[in-house]
């Protein structure tokens, strides 16, 4: 049953003159033998009628008697049903009755279908190239499911579907194909030229049947899926009406035009399927470059369509074999990446302890110039001067000064290091982008994470470093003032000297007799008397 039938039974008897249905149109002319019950028709058409959308088609049932009746789904049905009683009134009961019913559907949605076996016809009476282009321009402007008006099991393919919208009139929701369908489109115009690639918009997914009860539109998908996998992997191609002109560079090179009959003779699958893997993940240029030199020595008489049984499993050997052929230069080039990685850590371990030497050498030179000071202070004869003089104490400012000096220098070097191993990250992952794809190159080399791990390590150590170096400048400092400014009194000042002098002689391996006072005595002298 389907809703042209349901018209066809509220007006009597009709029989069918002729039909035809496309994208565009379905139109169908009746003659009707037996005047229509009017009663029916004002109760069911309306009904009928209101389940056209204006929205997706525009109605005109004609019928042709004395004074033509035209019933639009636009305008008020109640008024033309009217007109039409008026207009079967005129016959007599017992007079022949004999009028034409036009039944014009204008499909402003190019998926609505009212005759699905009249919808197949009309896709096998036409050539491929138009069938193609029907179908680009549907898919495009309305989507991937074909509401068909009759009772039909669901047919579909894997990005189209022909489900019944008889006779609830509910429209599908679509299946969204539209985004993958423009990612393939975009890759093919990217590795081959096809002539008509503006106006045929459609993939060979969209005809590789999943369940199609109706045989010979499972044939012509499979006819329009094997032309569509020809036209993706070929460098040129071009359609003019059921013939296709290729080129395909291979080892060897394939050209030719192939008719529907010849195309249809291609083993089922074999083209489809390696236009899938080519176009799979992965980097397309070596993966088309690979099927184009397969495919060019697995066929017969030079023809691609007579492709041999198993090529697209020769294919995916292939390049099982290629890839075994690069591993070994990819792990090179990550054992390389992994070395620099390596170098790049000892370099900032280098940077640290530099500095790190840097303090010593600072520190080795206070303590080599406080040594020779109480060196030179305890075999000095003159034992009474000034333990710290000016002369020290000014030197002893100096070297302060100049400690502090090269510890700026010395945070400075470090700072212009460390950003020149930083930088070499993003040196070293540029220098390799061409070689590696992009996810697997972050996942060797993490630039910021690296960076981050680096240059943290070398801040660390930096931060500590000067901190000791100021900890001890400023504690070398506070000695020295204080022995400058605290030293004691002359008479004490002696045994202070002795004492430090004695603990510095001891330091350095001397023995030396302890400092012993010597005391004035004089002896009394008796006053004798006269």
């Amino acid at each position: 049953m389907s809703i042209i039938n349901e018209i066809l039974k509220l007006v009597g008897g009709a029989e069918i003159v002729s039909k035809e249905e496309n994208f565009d149109i379905f139109k169908l002319i009746a003659t009707i033998s037996v005047k229509p019950n009017i009663d029916n028709v004002k109760e069911m058409l309306p009904e009928v009628m209101v389940k056209f959308d204006p929205a997706y088609v525009d109605v005109r049932l004609v019928f042709e008697i004395s004074q033509p009746v035209v019933i639009h789904n636009e305008e008020n049905i109640s008024r033309k049903i009217s007109e039409l009683e008026n207009g079967l009134e005129l016959y007599e009961e017992d007079e022949p009755f004999e009028c034409n019913l036009e039944i014009q559907i204008n499909k402003k949605r190019k998926t609505e279908i009212y005759d699905f076996d009249l919808f197949v016809k009309h896709l096998e009476d036409s050539n491929i190239c138009t069938v193609l282009h029907d179908f680009s321009e549907a898919l495009r402007d309305s989507g991937n499911i074909f509401n068909v008006w009759e009772d039909l099991s669901p047919q579909y393919t894997e990005n189209i579907s022909f489900v019944s919208k008889y006779p609830s009139g509910k429209t599908h929701a679509l299946c969204e194909k539209e985004g993958v369908r423009r990612g393939l489109l975009e890759k093919r115009n990217k590795c081959s030229h096809f002539s008509h690639g503006v106006a045929i918009e459609v993939i060979p997914e969209d005809f590789h049947v999943v369940q199609v009860t109706k045989t010979n539109l499972a044939s012509l998908f499979c006819i329009l899926e094997k032309y569509l996998s020809i036209i993706f992997l070929s460098d040129f191609s071009q359609i003019q009406g059921d013939e296709l002109t290729y080129r395909l560079k291979g080892y060897k090179l394939l050209s030719g035009i192939a008719s529907k009959k010849d195309i249809s003779f291609i083993s089922n699958d074999e083209l489809y399927d390696i236009y899938k893997w080519t176009y799979n993940e992965g980097n397309l240029v070596d993966k088309i470059g690979l099927s184009r030199n397969i495919i060019s020595i697995h066929v017969e008489d030079d023809s691609i369509c007579k492709i041999q049984t198993g090529a697209s499993d020769s294919v995916q050997s292939s390049y099982d074999v290629y890839l075994k052929e690069n591993v070994k230069q990819y792990i090179e080039i990550k054992n390389k990446i992994s070395e620099f990685l390596q170098s790049q850590s000892d370099k900032a371990s280098e940077m640290t302890k530099n500095m790190f030497a840097s303090l010593k050498t600072s520190l080795w030179t206070f303590v080599t110039f406080f040594i020779s000071v109480f060196l030179i202070r305890a075999f000095s004869q003159n034992q009474d001067a000034e333990f710290f003089s000016d002369n020290i104490f000014y030197t002893s400012l100096t070297l302060i000064l100049i400690s502090f000096i090269y510890m700026s220098v010395s945070i400075l070097e470090i700072n212009s290091d460390r950003n020149r191993l930083l930088q070499k990250y993003n040196d070293i992952k540029n220098r390799y982008v061409d070689l590696l794809n992009k996810s697997d190159l972050d996942k060797i080399i993490d630039t910021e994470k690296e960076r981050m791990k680096e240059g943290g390590y070398i801040d660390g150590k930096k931060k500590l470093y000067t901190i000791a170096w100021v900890c001890i400048n400023i504690a070398l400092l506070i000695l020295i003032l204080l022995l400058k400014f605290a030293e004691p009194g002359k008479n004490e000042s002696g045994h202070i000297r002795s004492y430090v002098t004695d603990k510095a002689i001891a330091q350095v391996g001397i023995n030396r007799a302890p400092t012993l006072k010597v005391l004035d005595l004089k002896p009394e002298v008796p006053v004798l008397g006269n």
